[in-house]
């Protein structure tokens, strides 16, 4: 599934772009901040409008979650750069407020009643059914958010919902007929899988050694740091009753449940006893850092830490990069302790020594030769291989194609499906070629019980052409500066 989401990034940027498009309003709720530093207050400009890093920051923290629900635990940081999620947030921070101005262009805009229809009928803020507004104002405070931010991310809402109304597009049963026909096109088939790992190659030293001297920058080191740190573990001290009374009564907005309503002290008992613990053990932090800054007190463990093996937070290793030589960080919760570390130094990349990366070298070596060999192979034998017969597939015999897994067959049966060579190969990946031979094809044949999915793809394909269409000759007619960079 990763590695699918990953060759398929275009895919999903259009996806993600939709969907954020309906829940921009509600994309706060429940999913914490990731946070990148910005100088500046605007990551953009359009036609001399700028385009706030707030903005910017929520469509991350919404496509961060959407990514999230799909992947669970395995989606963390280190993958959200992988995906460059901060690029497609901004691209469609871009896109959203291209098209506002589209929007104000052609007059439309936001009525007031149209905001208070979608406040009551937003879930979160209702009690038994019904719209309240202490509840309103209770969620809103828990997420850090005033009203009056709130509803202006409700009215760019509204207003690029209009747009989206405006480029509907409702095919007719014909064209919903046909389109299935071309769903559910059909090939017969045969095919033969040429896999790099079934390939046998042997590589001289000498070539070994080049390879590694053309790919030296392959071959690094990771930055790393020396670094003296010291941690101080938050303690399970079960605190007064009288203290838990008085955190609970001071700061009792902070203990929310998942539906927006506050906790009672007895359901936050768990988090109150946690909340008091760290504060008091960043009072400790705190003092210890002081005198370490003032070379009171030292920090006897020294460690040396590559970059890649840092476990703490973006924004701390962030911190630790602008740091210099010698100063100290002030304290952070990190895993239920608090770290004080001082950098004692940095150390950039360097060639790591060819003696003792060799095997390694060795097999990138070898890898390189088979897949070379299977694109050779390919060439020699598709005119005349004799490969496995089939049958009749269609964009979804996933399960048809042995040798792939869903998402391999998914990418060849989608590339089948837009060649127009009856004869030739498709390459998967690095380490997969499959070898096709059609020798013949068929229209699916129309089932009614498809039409409201036949429908409902045919909509989103002819919309996305029409809305990327749009913002594309916008982009070319409005004067976009970006202020941030997006690289990751």
């Amino acid at each position: 599934m990763i590695t699918w989401m990953q060759k398929n990034n275009k895919w999903l940027i259009i996806t993600v772009w939709i969907s954020t498009i309906s829940f921009v309003g509600a994309g706060f709720l429940g999913w914490g901040s990731y946070n990148y530093s910005n100088s500046s207050n605007s990551v953009a400009s359009i036609n001399g409008g700028d385009v706030s890093f707030e903005e910017f920051q929520l469509e991350y923290n919404n496509i961060y979650s959407r990514y999230k629900e799909i992947l669970g635990d395995k989606f963390n940081d280190k993958m959200a750069k992988e995906f460059n999620i901060r690029k497609i947030a901004y691209d469609n921070t871009i896109q959203k407020n291209i098209l506002l101005q589209y929007a104000n262009s052609l007059g439309l805009n936001t009525l007031d009643d149209e905001i208070i229809k979608s406040l009551i009928d937003t879930e979160y803020f209702q009690e038994n059914g019904t719209f309240s507004k202490s509840k309103y104002i209770e969620v809103l405070s828990n997420n850090r958010r005033k009203p009056f931010e709130y509803e202006n991310i409700l009215k760019k809402d509204i207003l690029l919902r209009k747009i989206q109304d405006i480029l509907n597009i409702k095919p007719t049963n014909v064209e919903i007929e046909n389109f299935s026909n071309l769903i559910f096109l059909k090939d017969k088939i045969y095919i033969k899988i040429l896999n790099s790992s079934n390939n046998e190659v042997s590589a001289k030293n000498e070539d070994v050694k080049k390879f590694w001297e053309d790919n030296q920058n392959v071959y690094m080191s990771d930055k790393s740091y020396k670094l003296k740190i010291l941690k101080i573990k938050v303690p399970s001290t079960i605190p007064s009753n009288k203290e838990i009374n008085t955190y609970f009564n001071e700061n009792n907005y902070e203990f929310v449940k998942k539906d927006g309503k506050l906790k009672s002290k007895k359901e936050a008992r768990e988090d109150i006893i946690k909340a008091i613990n760290i504060r008091k053990t960043k009072r400790i932090a705190f003092k210890k850092y002081l005198k370490i800054k003032k070379n009171q007190e030292k920090i006897k463990n020294e460690e040396l830490i590559y970059e890649n093996e840092l476990d703490f937070t973006d924004d701390i290793i962030t911190k630790l990069k602008n740091l210099d030589n010698g100063k100290v960080l002030k304290p952070f919760l990190n895993k239920n302790k608090f770290f004080v570390i001082r950098l004692i130094n940095k150390y950039e990349p360097k060639v790591l020594d060819y003696k003792m990366i060799k095997s390694s070298v060795k097999k990138d070596y070898e890898l390189k030769l088979k897949r070379a060999d299977i694109k050779d192979q390919a060439i020699k034998e598709f005119d005349n291989f004799k490969g496995k017969y089939i049958g009749y597939v269609s964009t979804d015999s996933y399960d048809k194609i042995i040798g792939l897994d869903n998402n391999e067959a998914r990418t060849f049966l989608s590339q089948l499906f837009k060649v127009q060579a009856k004869k030739g190969y498709i390459q998967i990946n690095e380490d997969k070629i499959v070898l096709y031979n059609i020798i013949d094809s068929k229209l699916g044949i129309y089932d009614s019980n498809n039409t409201n999915m036949v429908k409902n793809r045919l909509i989103q394909l002819e919309n996305n052409i029409l809305m990327n269409n749009l913002i594309d000759k916008l982009s070319k007619e409005y004067k976009i500066e970006s202020k941030l960079n997006i690289e990751e």
